[in-house]
């Protein structure tokens, strides 16, 4: 595979970008950028998400300064981001309050009353496929329901951090089942949303029609948005993107991406490609038990067909 790629990492610190020559391996820029500092009493953590796209400007700034070139000189744009937080957009798309971290523990309490009302460790291995922990999701919506009723009743999008950059970059919001595995409102026997969780949380249906469409690998999100895509150094329409789970990635090796020719449609966000086998259950509630990836794709390419779409080598 040929030509450049864009790489991003959101983490709870700081933004970092690069750009990749496929060709040769090489690393042609680099760009980063810190983020405030996640602090607060009591266990909690929190960021303004729009630190994370100041950060992400910066950094990808400075990576295609640093290689010489602008976005029109990039065939893919993947990215990693954080996993387990929480981030509330009203119908607008505006975000409506500070976005709690995966390492938040503010919502212990709601998450051992959540634990409880699921029949204990096992009972949430049973119904979830996982036990559910303070830093999942879950505890967070409820805590932001006990905490900032007026806020909740205007919740209209419940994202993850890592899909609020997608849903900022594309203007769709939608996940997919490794992330969405880490949420704790996610049935991983089943591959679905655990909408009898959510009854716990708020009875009727709006929470469920809250969270984000789920995409199967391989499936395209769509083209930039005009606010994306014009910041500086972005083209319109040039940029594509993937993304790949973060966590997961420090935990499973990459496999050989092979020479396919099927690719997005130019300026779409891809979707990561990842293959699984059903993820086996610890039956004594050994902590969480995300969806196992057996398959990733490394990167992304761009092809002139509008009908193609990302294909995992073996």
């Amino acid at each position: 595979m040929e030509g450049l790629f864009l790489g991003i990492d959101c983490g709870t610190q700081g933004t970092k970008a690069l750009v990749l020559d496929a060709g040769s391996g090489r690393v042609l820029g680099l760009g980063s950028a810190a983020h405030a500092p996640a602090r607060g009493r009591d266990g909690r953590r929190e960021q303004d998400p729009s630190d994370w796209l100041a950060a992400l400007h910066t950094a990808v700034a400075g990576a295609l300064h640093g290689a010489g070139v602008n976005g029109q000189a990039i065939r893919a744009l993947a990215v990693s981001g954080q996993q387990h937080g929480l981030v509330m957009l009203d119908a607008q798309g505006q975000v409506l309050r500070p976005a709690k971290l995966w390492c938040d523990t503010e919502t212990t309490a709601e998450n051992q009353k959540l634990l409880n009302l699921l029949g204990g460790p096992q009972g949430s291995i049973e119904r979830l496929g996982l036990v559910i922990a303070p830093g999942y999701t879950v505890s967070k919506l409820l805590w932001s329901k006990r905490s900032f009723p007026d806020l909740f009743a205007r919740l209209a999008h419940v994202l993850l951090p890592h899909d609020y950059l997608n849903y900022w970059l594309t203007g769709r919001a939608c996940s997919e089942p490794g992330d969405a595995s880490g949420t704790g409102y996610y049935n991983v026997h089943h591959n679905t949303w655990a909408t009898d969780v959510l009854q716990h949380i708020e009875p009727g249906e709006r929470l469920l029609a809250a969270l984000p469409e789920l995409l199967a690998p391989g499936d395209c999100i769509g083209p930039l948005r005009e606010q994306a895509a014009s910041r500086p150094g972005a083209e319109p329409s040039r940029l594509g993107g993937h993304r790949r789970r973060r966590q997961h990635a420090q935990r499973h090796r990459y496999r050989q991406y092979q020479p396919w020719h099927d690719y997005p449609q130019p300026g779409h966000l891809g979707y990561p490609g990842s293959l699984r086998r059903p993820c086996p259950v610890q039956p004594q509630g050994r902590g969480g038990e995300l969806l196992r990836l057996q398959r990733w794709l490394v990167a992304l390419g761009l092809h002139d067909e509008p009908d193609q779409r990302l294909r995992a080598g073996t």
